[in-house]
């Protein structure tokens, strides 16, 4: 997939289960997703997932669940926002991700995928989004899921992607180049 992602014009990719390193020029961020519905099981993960990753990921749950897990060390993406609860990203929120450095991922696959009405949702609560983002500047990162060669997409099509939910060129760019950014930092896991 590695060199797939070259071909398309991308320098780096995070993947989940895979070693750190480079393949032919395409640098490979282990990345560990983290889908507990509960504060305690995020904790446990968050353990045995921050010692073997460049990146933590986690699935957003309401908004209790949302704060607490940005207040956690170790957790570096924020991830299936436009999946939660409505309310579940709120001004306070974002307050928190902002001053923790905690991203917010904007999913592209339901925008390739789903039609009528659920797409439609998904484009209102990633524009919702991106207001909160550009008043607070917590990071943001864009993912396209992919589980093959056929789901990945060049930075051109992702940039017009997130152009349907207002996201302007440069801030592609920005939220291409977060990732690497993220995976440099290093901290303590509780």
């Amino acid at each position: 997939m590695a060199i797939e992602a070259r071909e398309t014009g991308l320098d780096s990719l995070a993947a989940v289960g895979v070693p750190s390193g480079e393949i032919q020029g395409v640098r490979v961020f282990s990345a560990a997703v983290i889908r507990e519905p509960s504060v305690k099981g995020v904790i446990a993960a968050l353990r045995t997932a921050a010692k073997g990753s460049d990146l933590v990921l986690v699935d957003a749950g309401d908004q209790a669940f949302n704060r607490v897990v940005i207040s956690l060390r170790g957790v570096d993406v924020l991830r299936q926002v436009h999946r939660a609860p409505n309310g579940a990203f709120t001004h306070v929120t974002a307050r928190m991700a902002a001053d923790r450095g905690v991203a917010l991922e904007f999913d592209l696959q339901p925008l390739v995928q789903l039609r009528g009405w659920p797409r439609q949702r998904v484009l209102q609560s990633h524009a919702r989004l991106l207001r909160l983002q550009r008043k607070y500047g917590f990071p943001c990162t864009i993912a396209t899921n992919a589980r093959s060669i056929l789901d990945l997409r060049s930075p051109r099509e992702m940039a017009a992607l997130t152009r349907l939910c207002g996201m302007g060129e440069e801030e592609t760019l920005r939220a291409m180049a977060t990732p690497p950014e993220l995976a440099g930092r290093r901290r303590e896991v509780p």
